[in-house]
C-alpha cells in the first residue's frame, strides 16, 4: 500500500477537471475509484484540498461546481513542460523588534557603514554547525536608529504566481525558524516591510543587454503589495540572455501569455461565426434597402407634388388676400349705399302713407259732398261733380309727380354708388 501526499491528489483533482466542470461529490467518487485503500476518503479532506486549489487560483468555484482556471488547465495539460521563471535577489526587508545582539555579533561579520553597523550572517555556515538542515541564504542586520533586517532567500523556479508565493513564504517561514532556533530572534515574528525580487525568463529575442522598458506604475512585490519602486524589463546576460522584471504581475502576465493566447482562440471563432451572421444580416439589408429605394423615389415624387400643391395654395391665398384689400372700399361704398337706399325706403313709406291719410281724407271729404248733393238742386248738383272731378284730377297729378322724382333720385344715387 502506497500513501499518497496533497499534492499528488491535487494533481489528480486538476486531472479531473480537465474534461470539464465537476461537483464535490463527483470528484469525491472519482478520486475514491483511483485510491488503493479500501477505506474511501473523508468528504472534508477532498473539499480541504478543494479549498486549497482556490487559494492557489489553480480552480474557481462557480454554483456547486469547480472548474480550472487558465493556471489550472496550465498544470493540468503540460506538468513537465511548463514555462518557468528563475526568481532571484529576493530580499526581505523588515523590523528588528526584539533580538540577541550579542548573539548577532558572535555569528555575524561586522560591515561599518556611513552612520550604524551591519552584521552579515551565513545561515548556511550556521547550520552546518549546529548540525540542522542547510539553507543557501544569508541575513544582514542594520543596527541604527531603527534597526532593520534584509533576509536574501535562495533563488528558485516557479512556473506561476501562486508558487513563487508559496516558495517564498515557506523559505521565508525556514529562515525565521532557524533564526529563532540559534537564539537570534526573541519575538513571535518581525514585521515586514516589503518584499522586493526580480524574475528572469529566457528570450531569444535579439535584444542587446542593458535594453530598459519602464512600465509605468509601481512594481509588485512577491506578498502582491506595490513597492515604492517603478516596475521595470530589462535583458541581462549574466546568467545567459534573459529578460528580467522586479515586478510579480508582468512575470505573472508572461507566465500565462501561452495560456492566454490559447484561450483567445475559440473566443476568436465565436468572433467570426458572429461576424458571418452579421454580413448575411448586412446583405439582406442591402436587398431590402433596393426594395425601398422604387418606394423613396415615389414617395419623393409625392413630396414634390405636395410642395406644388402648397406653392400654388399660398399663391392662391395670397391673389385672394388681395383681391379682398381691394373690395373693401366697394364694400363699404355697398354699405353706405344700402343705408342711403334705406333712408329712401323711408321716406317713400312715409309718402305713401301720408298719400293713404289723403285719401282717406278725401273720401270723408266725398262722403260728405254726397250728403250735400242730396239737398242741393239738380243745377247745383251737375256743376259740383264737375268740381270734384278737377280736384281729383289734381291730386293725381300731384302723387306721380312725386312718384317720379324719388325714382329718379334713386337711379341717380345707385349711379353714384357704383361708379364710387
Amino acid at each position: 500500500m502506497v500513501r499518497r501526499s496533497r499534492e499528488y491528489w491535487k494533481k489528480e483533482i486538476l486531472k479531473l477537471l480537465r474534461n470539464g466542470p465537476l461537483t464535490t461529490s463527483q470528484i469525491h467518487r472519482a478520486l475514491n475509484k483511483l485510491r488503493d485503500e479500501s477505506k474511501p476518503f473523508d468528504p472534508s479532506y477532498i473539499r480541504k484540498l478543494l479549498a486549497e486549489l482556490r487559494k492557489e487560483g489553480l480552480i474557481v468555484t462557480v454554483g456547486y461546481e469547480h472548474r480550472l482556471t487558465l493556471q489550472g488547465k496550465r498544470i493540468a495539460d503540460n506538468p513537465e513542460e511548463l514555462k518557468k521563471v528563475r526568481v532571484h535577489n529576493i530580499r526581505v526587508i523588515c523590523y528588528v523588534l526584539r533580538a540577541n545582539y550579542d548573539k548577532i555579533r558572535e555569528l555575524g561579520k561586522e560591515i561599518q557603514m556611513k552612520n550604524w553597523v551591519a552584521y552579515t550572517i551565513d545561515l548556511a555556515k550556521v547550520c552546518e554547525e549546529l548540525g540542522i538542515p542547510p539553507i543557501q541564504a544569508k541575513i544582514r542586520i542594520n543596527i541604527a536608529k531603527t534597526t532593520t533586517a534584509i533576509v536574501f532567500l535562495p533563488p528558485f523556479y516557479a512556473s506561476s504566481r501562486t508558487e513563487i508565493q508559496i516558495e517564498a513564504h515557506n523559505m521565508y517561514n525556514k529562515i525565521r525558524r532557524i533564526l529563532q532556533l540559534i537564539g537570534i530572534i526573541l519575538d513571535e515574528d518581525w514585521k515586514n516591510l516589503y518584499v522586493p525580487s526580480e524574475y528572469a525568463f529566457k528570450v531569444d529575442d535579439p535584444l542587446d543587454p542593458g535594453t530598459e522598458i519602464r512600465l509605468g506604475r509601481p512594481a509588485v512585490g512577491i506578498n502582491g503589495r506595490e513597492l515604492s519602486e517603478e516596475a521595470r524589463v530589462w535583458v541581462d546576460e549574466s546568467e545567459g540572455r534573459e529578460a528580467e522584471s522586479n515586478c510579480l504581475g508582468y512575470t505573472d502576465n508572461y507566465l500565462l501569455m501561452p495560456e492566454r493566447i490559447a484561450d483567445i482562440h475559440p473566443r476568436v471563432h465565436k468572433i467570426e461565426q458572429k461576424v458571418d451572421k452579421i454580413d448575411e444580416r448586412l446583405s439582406n439589408i442591402e436587398k431590402q434597402f433596393d426594395e425601398y429605394k422604387g418606394f423613396i423615389a415615389e414617395t419623393k415624387d409625392l413630396l414634390a407634388q405636395y410642395e406644388r400643391a402648397q406653392m400654388g395654395l399660398i399663391e392662391a391665398s395670397k391673389a385672394l388676400a388681395e383681391n379682398i384689400k381691394t373690395h373693401i372700399p366697394y364694400v363699404k361704398n355697398a354699405s353706405k349705399a344700402l343705408e342711403e337706399i334705406t333712408k329712401t325706403v323711408q321716406s317713400i313709406n312715409q309718402i305713401t302713407n301720408n298719400l293713404i291719410k289723403l285719401q282717406e281724407s278725401q273720401k270723408q271729404q266725398q262722403s260728405k259732398l254726397m250728403e250735400v248733393l242730396t239737398n242741393l238742386t239738380q243745377r247745383d248738383c251737375e256743376s259740383v261733380p264737375l268740381q270734384r272731378d278737377e280736384d281729383s284730377e289734381k291730386s293725381r297729378a300731384t302723387a306721380f309727380v312725386l312718384i317720379l322724382f324719388l325714382a329718379i333720385s334713386l337711379i341717380i344715387l345707385l349711379e353714384v354708388v357704383i361708379r364710387g
